[in-house]
């Protein structure tokens, strides 16, 4: 693992006893809502916290990246393909150091996660580590919408 972070973490939420089954929604919405807001990419089978997103490095390096955080405030699911993980030379969990060092008490954000592994990237490529993949075509999907957190008044 990292000895420290390579991004600057965000606000978090603590959660001692875990989440209550009647904020599990909302938080894992907001959590998608994070991802999808930065990042193309798609809901996998109806489920909000099960995405695939697209990472592009430059204009050569092009990668779709699985998350699973159904179990959230547990530490997410990452899948990445085979090729990525033999670029990589060490598993996410020695890369990334929010992922390494999750707390579910505490835990980082998704999106801390993505831009994390993101930032892997970038210091690979400027490295000249990297190989070249596909070109892949990104979907041209919406952001998720926004929920209010304030019922409108009415006048």
């Amino acid at each position: 693992m990292k000895d420290g972070p390579i991004i600057n973490a965000m606000k978090r939420e603590t959660y001692p006893q875990g989440i209550s089954d009647y904020k599990r929604d909302e938080i894992l919405w907001n959590e998608a809502r994070l991802v999808k807001d930065e990042y193309p990419g798609e809901i996998l089978e109806g489920l909000v916290f099960n995405l695939q997103i697209y990472l592009r490095v430059f204009f050569t390096y092009n990668y779709k990246i699985f998350l699973d955080f159904s179990d959230y405030p547990s530490k997410p699911i990452i899948g990445i393909s085979e090729d990525l993980n033999i670029e990589l030379g060490k598993s996410l969990e020695e890369l990334l150091y929010f992922y390494g060092s999750w707390d579910e008490k505490k835990p980082p954000h998704i999106i801390e996660i993505v831009k994390e592994l993101e930032t892997v990237l970038w210091q690979l490529n400027l490295q000249n580590k990297l190989s070249e993949t596909e070109d892949m075509t990104f979907p041209d999907l919406k952001s998720l919408p926004k929920i209010s957190e304030k019922p409108e008044e009415k006048e």
